[in-house]
């Protein structure tokens, strides 16, 4: 998933000789309020409107709009099959090392009609969204595809060496950044070995996931907020059956309240720019961060 929790976090301790922690960076987005609990939504609301009561009346309005909706989501005909002229690249997704895994979990590459698949993030970061947009063409499939199911990593993880502390500090904006395995010992010299980990930024792929026959995004916020901005509305991305809900949302805590995206009208994706219920706000924006550190430790004894 691309969003962080949007509730407060206690902050945990750091590890052994970490360095502080920095200052919560924010960034420009958007926040689902009408199917946020009140006092969340409130707290997004009073960004903009100071006044308690009138962010009080604003979440009531948001939650009425949610409440007059026609109960139930048409999503018949949602997911079609993708066209010759994406061969070439579903060919090149197949025979990508990073796309493996999804083809052996049963993930197949058709065509969804973004305006009608439902949501559960809370919110979206728009800024960086909007810019990853902008060289699409809108009219070619091809280009559109290439951003929902990149062949590339995009954004390298920066790397840095603490040399007091004997750490290496990684990190990276993509949020898939992770360790993938260790790796050693390997030999550098008649006396010495290496052993270390290889961290991965990997691409993320649109996906879309059908659980207890409704279909969810599960993969890709930013992607589809920023296409829907440009009125893209049909994309390529993974599709697949999901049979427990926890392969859908791995942790559900940092998401909207359950009985609201899996209730009678849950929010669909072009509800984030929608102002009856969303609103313009700022989202901490948690930046993934691996430390690996060398301790010297001489037990007595």
């Amino acid at each position: 998933m691309s969003m962080p929790a949007l509730v407060p976090v206690p902050p945990q301790a750091p590890p052994p000789q970490a360095a502080p922690a920095a200052p919560q960076v924010t960034r420009p987005g958007r926040a689902l309020i009408g199917w946020m609990h009140p006092d969340q939504a409130q707290g997004f609301v009073q960004q903009v409107v100071p006044d308690p009561a009138l962010a009080a009346e604003t979440v009531q309005r948001a939650h009425l709009a949610v409440a007059d909706r026609a109960a139930g989501v048409g999503q018949d005909g949602l997911i079609t099959s993708v066209p010759p002229e994406l061969t070439e690249h579903v060919r090149a997704l197949e025979a990508s090392p990073a796309a493996k895994p999804m083809f052996d979990e049963g993930w197949t590459v058709a065509l969804v009609d973004l305006n009608r698949v439902c949501a559960f993030q809370p919110g979206v970061f728009t800024d960086q969204a909007l810019a990853r947009v902008q060289a699409v063409d809108k009219d070619d499939l091809a280009s559109i595809a290439a951003l929902t199911l990149p062949l590339t990593h995009g954004e390298q993880a920066q790397i840095q060496y603490d040399q007091l502390h004997k750490a290496w500090t990684v990190s990276s904006p993509n949020p898939n950044l992770r360790v993938a395995t260790q790796i050693g010992p390997l030999p550098v010299s008649p006396a010495g070995s290496a052993l270390g980990f290889a961290i991965t930024a990997g691409p993320s792929f649109m996906q879309v996931g059908r659980y207890n026959g409704r279909h969810y995004l599960r993969d890709g916020y930013h992607r589809a907020f920023g296409l829907l901005s440009r009125e893209i509305t049909t994309v390529p991305a993974f599709v697949r059956d999901i049979a427990r809900f926890e392969e859908l949302l791995p942790d559900p805590r940092t998401m909207l309240p359950q009985d609201s995206y899996r209730g009678e009208r849950p929010p669909v994706l072009p509800d984030y720019l929608d102002d009856t219920v969303s609103v313009s706000v700022q989202i901490p924006a948690p930046r993934p961060l691996i430390v690996i550190q060398a301790l010297e430790l001489r037990p007595a004894g």
